[in-house]
């Protein structure tokens, strides 16, 4: 997925960018890269090809990620919130094969998450996590930590 930062150049703004075990190899924002804005595209371990003109690659542990959003206010009032839902509906994510494509033309819908409702005694939430282990091995000190090979 493309994240489609817009410029902001009057407030602070951070997308923490985190990997599946939580840690942070990624910040995208004013304290980092100013408030011109950009097109970023994070990039799985092992995903070969070429990007756009004018994509930055975001290189990733593993295959999952997850990206939060913080938009400074500074006066707490009603107009300011006002101001910072436009800001945060300028914010995108596109897929990399549909780059370019006009918004009516795009047909992606994000994945469906599996059903990972626990019951007692159920196994499921054990399931689910090896599922998740293996789409996204631990690397580094969580190898260690999981004690896997």
């Amino acid at each position: 997925m493309i994240i489609v930062v817009p410029a902001i150049k009057d407030r602070y703004f951070s997308l923490q960018v985190a990997d599946a075990y939580l840690v942070n190899p990624h910040f995208i924002g004013t304290r980092v890269a100013g408030s011109e804005g950009g097109n970023f595209v994070l990039v799985g371990p092992d995903w070969r090809g070429e990007l756009p003109v004018g994509v930055n690659a975001l290189p990733m542990p593993n295959n999952s990620a997850l990206v939060s959003l913080r938009i400074a206010t500074y006066t707490e009032t009603n107009e300011d919130v006002e101001l910072i839902k436009i800001d945060q509906q300028q914010f995108d994510s596109v897929p990399l094969s549909q780059w370019g494509l006009a918004k009516d033309q795009c047909s992606y819908a994000l994945p469906k998450l599996a059903d990972t409702t626990i019951k007692a005694g159920s196994l499921a939430y054990f399931s689910y996590a090896a599922e998740l282990f293996k789409e996204n091995p631990p690397v580094g000190e969580n190898r260690a930590l999981l004690n896997t090979c």
